[in-house]
């Protein structure tokens, strides 16, 4: 487990730094990573760097989500 945290990048949501942080300790592909978030400004810094995205509204649009990319 780990923690990504603005200050220690020197960035923050939507900048597309604290994205790409998350890949200094995870072996993914941006494509194989969902991003969450409520605001749409963060969801576009998101996607900017290849995220996969998700606007949260309820948590059922969330299993909705997770069912659509499992297919």
């Amino acid at each position: 487990d780990f923690q990504i945290l603005s200050y220690s990048v020197g960035a923050r949501k939507p900048e597309k730094e604290i994205y790409q942080e998350i890949f200094n300790y995870v072996n993914f592909k941006p494509s194989e990573v969902l991003f969450i978030d409520d605001k749409d400004e963060n969801i576009a810094g998101a996607e900017e760097v290849g995220l996969k995205t998700h606007h949260y509204k309820s948590l059922d649009c969330i299993f909705e989500r997770l069912d659509e990319i499992g297919n």
